[in-house]
């Protein structure tokens, strides 16, 4: 089954994470602020250094380019090798949630008078994309799964079975007519 959740959610924070770098490096020494009012801190104090602002849009920018890695491997899944689509997912949403909690604890000791409320929010959001797409990527599994039993070793593996069943049936001695039964 072809995700399809995935790639969108992964495209989505990749744009998100994106615009708040991209915003963070362009606005100098007022970076980190202008990044705080766009997730909704809009009455912190903080001071204004051009060093947070590059911390703050390196991490932004590394959790775009991670979220950027899950969308190629969601959209790529079945061409490219996938086993470490599941760690890059875990990577990304990990460096999104450490980022969101860094502005969060940057809010806080900044004194946000209105509470953080969108920090949490945010958080929120980001959990639920990952349940989601873990949830998604569980489901894609089990059907993949179901469709390769019964698929083309479905009558291998019936008799197989039924050889297994008549085994243990012979071995448990229940049988005294010495016909073989069908087993239930």
């Amino acid at each position: 089954m072809r995700p399809i959740l995935t790639p969108f959610l992964a495209l989505y924070w990749t744009t998100a994470f994106a615009v708040l770098a991209l915003v963070a490096a362009d606005g100098g020494d007022e970076g980190t602020m202008q990044v705080m009012r766009m997730i909704g801190l809009t009455v912190v104090d903080l001071p204004a250094h051009a060093l947070a602002a590059t911390v703050l849009a390196f991490g932004l920018a590394l959790g775009a380019a991670l979220f950027f890695w899950a969308f190629i491997h969601g959209v790529l899944g079945d061409r490219i090798d996938t086993d470490d689509s599941e760690a890059v997912l875990r990577l990304a949403f990990g460096c999104a949630i450490a980022m969101t909690c860094l502005m969060a604890a940057a809010g806080a000791l900044g004194g946000a008078r209105e509470g953080l409320l969108s920090p949490t929010v945010l958080l929120a959001a980001l959990a639920a994309s990952y349940i989601a797409i873990t949830a998604e990527r569980w489901i894609g599994r089990e059907i993949s799964g179901a469709f390769n039993v019964a698929g083309d070793g479905d009558a291998r593996a019936m008799a197989i079975d039924a050889a297994r069943h008549a085994q243990l049936y012979r071995l448990s001695r229940r049988a005294t007519t010495g016909e073989w039964e069908r087993p239930t």
